[in-house]
């Protein structure tokens, strides 16, 4: 740094391993950001010469920064092929929080959006702010990795499921555990809450699904039928009937009321991955192991529609708020839009470079995140089938929501990110 005025060298910024690419001063004079080929951003404090920050994300050379109207976050680009939006007041790209010490398993949204709730295969589970990025509380007592959560409509309560076999229901306002759940003979994969809230449903890799009397903690009743483990279940809007998939490559068909199984769903020639309910409770689709997906008719039984297209086995699935479209991501590393009303593939999404783990589409449809074992989330415009920005973790990415303009994902060190789209001002 030097003063101009006298051709004096006022300080040296020593920090990178390698040399300086790009380089952007705030409007005030007091702060800079580099860029360079070590994959690496930094801050500096202008006035003393100290080094703020190191911004990390970047998996190749850092080519050009730039810096928002308000001096409060910057956007780098890179030979990745990548761009990046920082908060320079937070301690890392986009606030990533590290929280768990496992993998992230899970995260469900409150009803409102005004928090969230993450679930480790470290056995613990987190609630979150988004707005805050804080970490409100940690609920601990399962033994072993907890697999799924969902949380009540309310919010004032959640229900967790563990590779120990038992479920937890838990007072988030208190944190505290109210009861533990006991039946299964396997690990719990799966949770759903009844809509009158006093009720849940759990599936197990012990192939059978549990009904649980939520206030007294007994068990109701047990449905069995699959012939291998459950690892997905959905329950309709009016709580009436819910829908499992399982390892023997079939769903089914449940009445919620009276415990019967309404429908075999059959079709698939290898194990069912994940389902998705349509909002009316009507329909359902379903993703295979087999490379496709089958669009059902819950009414009657009948399938109505196979969608072919992916190479390789189909592992997430998620239908558009409107119905008439679903988005699937696959381990052939690529995502498609699907037509509902005709079974046509209107578009494939292109850019990851590993398995497709989870997707989730925004109310608006216009857009849609996914999350990938190449170590990225990327937020898609499925009207182009565009990639609009990408964001990199230091480990594989395995489960993804979306609160609000807040996505959060979970990856495989525990960390827990909330990544928010910030429009350049003009």
């Amino acid at each position: 740094m030097w003063d101009l005025e006298t051709g004096t060298e006022l300080h040296t910024l020593s920090g990178h391993k390698y040399g300086v690419s790009a380089l952007v001063v705030s409007a005030d004079g007091r702060l800079a950001i580099s860029g360079s080929p070590d994959k690496t951003l930094k801050v500096w404090d202008l006035e003393s010469g100290a080094e703020l920050r190191t911004l990390s994300g970047h998996t190749d050379k850092v080519t050009g920064v730039a810096l928002f109207a308000n001096d409060t976050r910057a956007i780098s680009a890179s030979w990745d092929k990548t761009l990046k939006v920082w908060e320079l007041q937070a301690e890392s790209g986009l606030r990533a929080v590290s929280g768990h010490a496992d993998r992230v398993s899970a995260i469900a949204v409150y009803s409102d959006g005004r928090r969230a709730i993450s679930a480790s295969a470290d056995g613990t589970l987190k609630v979150w702010d988004p707005e805050t990025r804080a970490d409100l509380r940690t609920l601990s007592g399962h033994r072993d990795g907890v697999r799924a959560v969902a949380v009540y409509a309310n919010g004032t309560r959640a229900i967790s499921a563990s590779t120990d076999k038992t479920l937890k229901v838990w007072d988030l306002e208190m944190g505290a555990e109210v009861r533990t759940l006991r039946g299964h003979l396997r690990e719990v994969a799966a949770v759903a809450v009844h809509a009158d809230e006093r009720r849940a449903i759990s599936a197990s890799w012990d192939g059978t699904l549990k009904f649980w009397d939520l206030d007294s903690g007994a068990e109701l009743g047990t449905l069995r039928g699959h012939s291998a483990m459950v690892n997905a279940l959905a329950v309709s809007g009016d709580a009436r009937r819910g829908i499992s998939a399982s390892w023997d490559n079939t769903l089914r068909l449940w009445d919620l009321e009276t415990g019967a199984a309404l429908y075999t769903l059959t079709g698939h020639t290898m194990w069912v991955n994940a389902l998705a309910l349509y909002e009316d409770g009507r329909r359902a689709i379903s993703a295979s192991a087999d490379t496709r997906l089958k669009v059902w008719d819950l009414e009657t039984g009948c399938e109505l529609y196979t969608l072919r297209g992916h190479t390789d086995q189909v592992q997430a699935v998620a239908v558009y708020a409107s119905g008439r479209r679903a988005i699937s991501g696959s381990h052939d590393n690529t995502l498609k839009v699907w037509d509902l009303e005709t079974g046509a593939q209107l578009g494939t999404l292109t850019g990851h470079t590993g398995l497709v783990a989870c997707v989730a589409v925004y109310a608006d449809g216009v857009r849609a995140t996914s999350a990938s074992h190449d170590n990225t989330v990327r937020l898609w415009d499925l009207q182009t089938t565009r990639a609009l920005a990408t964001f990199s973790c230091d480990g594989p990415v395995s489960v993804c929501a979306i609160a609000g303009d807040t996505i959060i994902v979970g990856d495989a060190l525990g960390r827990v990110h909330f990544l928010q789209v910030v429009e350049p001002a003009k």
